[in-house]
């Protein structure tokens, strides 16, 4: 046994005293503010029979003060309720999101504007000129009679006109979501939806942060005998919208991020 453990921990996958196997919603989102490695479960206690966890920065507790100062642990209930009260207050705050909507829907404008024809148009007046192709062939039978050469051209034709228009579904599908404008209602709805995920689920709700988030930056404070940390991350608007609705070339225009800091202390 302790053969293993030493192989795993010369591997880098030794569990800090204290980790446990379920998921924690924000171990690795958070950064230790001194050193910059990641933030995980470090430690635990049992009270009434309730498992109590808390963070602290990996890199002290797996290769000591020499490379990290940093000491001071945070509840992980604390942790969270800071981190996800900090992202409740976008909700609750309009000018955030109808900054983001308004730069969002722009862009779209501007796409609107500078578009001179759309491939959907482009290949309604190819459907069109194949319809009109077709129907003369068809007169030309009905008036000559059934000859090989004009039914093979015939038959060419319908076959074009099935795949252009078969294309122009594919492509009515992209160019809407391409145009489709943004409300401040909607993006308050999938806010709202990830908080649900965070408080939820913490597995899923962790990607989630990473993808919103990035990291969260703990900075650790000493006055006099209190310790404690301060929280601040930049909130990516942009990782909300679907892209199973939405042009994913319009999101990935400018950047509209909120700072955020938890406003109290962890």
């Amino acid at each position: 046994m302790r053969h293993r453990f030493s192989e795993r921990k010369a591997a880098g996958r030794a569990r800090v005293h204290g980790e446990s196997k379920r998921p924690h919603l924000l171990s690795g989102v958070m950064r230790c503010g001194t050193c910059g490695s990641t933030m995980n479960v470090v430690g635990s206690k049992n009270k009434a029979g309730v498992r109590y966890y808390h963070y602290g920065c990996s890199a002290r507790a797996t290769k000591g003060a020499e490379i990290c100062s940093n000491s001071i642990a945070c509840s992980e209930r604390k942790a969270e309720a800071a981190i996800i009260g900090a992202l409740r207050d976008i909700v609750y705050q309009p000018e955030f999101i109808g900054r983001f909507v308004a730069r969002f829907n722009a862009r779209i404008s501007k796409k609107k504007a500078t578009t001179k024809k759309t491939e959907a148009e482009l290949l309604d007046g190819q459907i069109a000129e194949v319809e009109a192709r077709v129907r003369n062939l068809a007169q030309a039978v009905a008036k000559s009679g059934w000859f090989e050469a004009l039914a093979e051209q015939l038959k060419t034709e319908e076959s074009t006109m099935r795949a252009l228009k078969a294309r122009r579904g594919q492509v009515q599908s992209v160019e809407q979501r391409a145009t489709k404008m943004l409300s401040e209602e909607t993006v308050q709805g999938y806010l709202s939806d990830l908080l649900t995920l965070l408080e939820k689920d913490p597995a899923r709700g962790r990607v989630a942060l990473k993808r919103h988030v990035g990291a969260i930056v703990m900075k650790p404070t000493v006055e006099g005998t209190n310790r404690f940390y301060t929280a601040t991350g930049a909130f990516d608007l942009r990782a909300i919208i679907p892209l199973k609705t939405f042009d994913p070339a319009t999101i990935a225009g400018d950047r509209v991020s909120v700072e955020t800091c938890c406003g109290g202390r962890i």
